[in-house]
């Protein structure tokens, strides 16, 4: 082998078989799970910074990394915003709108109450504003005179935002930490927007911290929502 062929093998990368994290990596991913119950410890602020800057360096569409963290350790913050939701009148009914009615839709159960006592429980709580440098979120999309083309752009922007979660997921996960991503809690966004100072869309909210949960158990893998071509 010349020597100019022996560089250019040389500066092949590594398969994942050969990195000795990438097994760590797949294992961090196949094992997360949604927890619901937190240990009353706090989270440490390292581990907590960490899970911070792994949101942070999520990927986005033309870099406008749209997201903007509200991190709540407060008590009594997080009560309040578990107040604001266990007091609207449809916290126990509300569910994903069934476009077609415009009412709750049947096959889903309502989860308010749960999320609203999960906030208040769990030591930490990240509440994610979309900041929507791009569509100027909801509002600018509804007011658009073209709507079909802002859609997509709001999408883009949501798309960033759901990978900054799923890395901040990850990385709490990877850390003996557990997490839960909560959306329904926007049935209170005017009220959570004005407590937290916030400009933006209201996207949900991450709850973090040592999990009360001794059980792992299978997530189901739907295998025909895959299509090979």
């Amino acid at each position: 082998m010349s020597e100019s062929s022996a560089d250019q093998v040389a500066s092949i990368p590594k398969t994942p078989e050969s990195n000795p994290s990438s097994e760590a990596v797949l294992e961090t991913i196949m094992t997360r799970r949604s927890i619901r119950k937190f240990k009353e410890a706090p989270v440490p602020d390292k581990l907590l910074e960490k899970v911070i800057e792994c949101g942070l360096r999520a990927p986005s569409a033309k870099n406008s990394q749209p997201w903007r963290f509200h991190v709540v350790r407060d008590r009594e913050t997080r009560e309040k915003v578990a107040e604001f939701l266990l007091n609207n009148p449809d916290a126990r009914e509300d569910g994903p709108i069934d476009p077609k009615t415009g009412k709750p839709n049947p096959n889903f159960t309502p989860t308010v109450v749960e999320s609203a006592n999960i906030v208040k429980s769990a030591p930490v709580a990240i509440f994610i504003e979309n900041h929507s440098p791009v569509m100027g979120g909801r509002k600018g999309v509804i007011q658009s005179p073209h709507v079909d083309e802002a859609i997509f752009g709001l999408q883009f922007e949501l798309m960033g935002i759901g990978a900054s979660v799923e890395n901040m997921l990850l990385a709490a996960h990877s850390q003996g930490l557990g997490g839960v991503f909560m959306g329904d809690i926007v049935l209170e966004e005017d009220n959570i927007k004005k407590l937290l100072q916030m400009q933006g869309d209201l996207v949900g909210v991450v709850a973090l911290g040592y999990p009360d949960q001794k059980e792992l158990w299978d997530k189901p893998l739907e295998k025909n929502r895959v299509v090979y071509h």
